[in-house]
């Protein structure tokens, strides 16, 4: 059986789908597009050997290889265009491995139970500011940085 519409003849398959089916593959494309670009953010770690060269405020992650939530935080959160260019722009940043011998003995040192733990230091006295415990989201990370470093300038 043929439908006819307009001049356009479908064989059985109305036109409409037809368009609707190309639009949302467009939008996926785009949309797949859009978010690798919003994913390629860089962030140049320090070491924790480095940290006394710190003159901004020092944002401290403290991972493991094995950890879950924090590949997912290199991958997802890290890579966010707007989270690593505020890291890079306000703080001093720094990675730990908490596994190795060096991050058990700083994780002692702060008190380190979970990962990953992110902790803002200020640089001189090696003070803790704040600290985050577990995943976060770009949104989540950006808005709790941002009220840091307005707290720093009031």
């Amino acid at each position: 059986m043929k439908m006819i519409l307009g001049k356009y003849e479908t064989r059985g398959i109305p036109v409409i789908i037809i368009i609707i089916a190309l639009v949302l593959s467009i939008c996926f494309v785009i949309s797949t597009l859009y978010e690798k670009t919003q994913m390629s953010g860089k962030i140049t770690w320090y070491s924790i050997d480095e940290i006394d060269k710190a003159e901004k405020l020092i944002f401290l992650d403290v991972s493991t290889k094995w950890c879950k939530p924090c590949n997912m935080m290199d991958e997802y959160t890290f890579k966010n265009n707007k989270v690593s260019s505020f890291i890079q722009s306000n703080f001093f940043p720094v990675k730990i491995d908490g596994g190795d011998s060096l991050g058990i003995e700083f994780c002692k040192n702060y008190q380190i139970t979970v990962y990953p733990t992110l902790l803002i230091i200020e640089p001189k006295t090696k003070k803790e500011i704040k600290r985050i415990e577990g995943f976060s989201a770009p949104d989540f990370l950006l808005k709790e940085l941002q009220e840091i470093i307005d707290t720093q300038t009031e």
